[in-house]
C-alpha cells in the first residue's frame, strides 16, 4: 500500500470544500451561502477529469478518496437541482395566492406597475376619500369658504 500524496489530497480536499460552497452547504469565507450549480458541474468536470488522467497511478486510499468525493459532489448536485426545479413552482403557487389575497390595486402593481404606482393609487384614493369626509363637516364648508 503506497502512501496518499500530500499535494493530490489537498486539491480533492480543496474542490470538495469549493463543491460543497457552491452547492450551497457551506459558507463561504465571508460567512455567506452561495449556490451555482452550474459551476459545481465545473467542479465535478474537473475532478472527473483528474481520475481520468491519473487512472492506474493513484493507490487504492486515493482512488477511494477521489471516488467519494465524486459521490458526494454528484449526489447533492443532484438533490439540489430537483430542488432548483421543484422551487419555481413551489413560488408560482405562493404568489398565486398573494395574488388573490391582494386589492386590484396592489394585484395591478404587482402585474405590471411599480410598487411606487400602487403606492401613488393608494394614496389619491385616501386623498379622495379625505376631501368628500372632509365636505360633509362644518370644518369643510368654512374652509371652502373661505376660498
Amino acid at each position: 500500500m503506497s502512501e496518499f500524496d500530500p499535494y493530490l489530497r489537498e486539491i480533492i480536499m480543496q474542490y470538495e470544500v469549493l463543491g460543497m460552497m457552491l452547492l450551497g452547504k457551506v459558507p463561504s469565507r465571508d460567512g455567506q451561502v452561495h449556490k451555482d450549480l452550474e459551476q459545481v458541474r465545473a467542479v465535478v468536470g474537473l475532478l472527473e477529469m483528474l481520475e481520468r488522467k491519473t487512472r492506474g497511478n493513484l493507490s487504492e486510499d486515493e482512488q477511494r478518496e477521489l471516488r467519494r468525493v465524486l459521490t458526494l459532489l454528484r449526489l447533492n448536485y443532484v438533490e439540489e437541482a430537483n430542488r432548483s426545479k421543484s422551487a419555481p413552482q413551489a413560488e408560482t403557487e405562493t404568489d398565486a395566492r398573494q395574488t388573490e389575497a391582494n386589492t386590484p390595486a396592489e394585484a395591478g402593481a404587482q402585474a405590471g406597475g411599480s410598487a411606487q404606482a400602487g403606492a401613488g393609487a393608494d394614496a389619491s384614493a385616501q386623498a379622495e376619500e379625505s376631501k368628500q369626509a372632509d365636505a360633509g363637516t362644518p370644518e369643510a364648508h368654512s374652509k371652502h369658504d373661505a376660498q
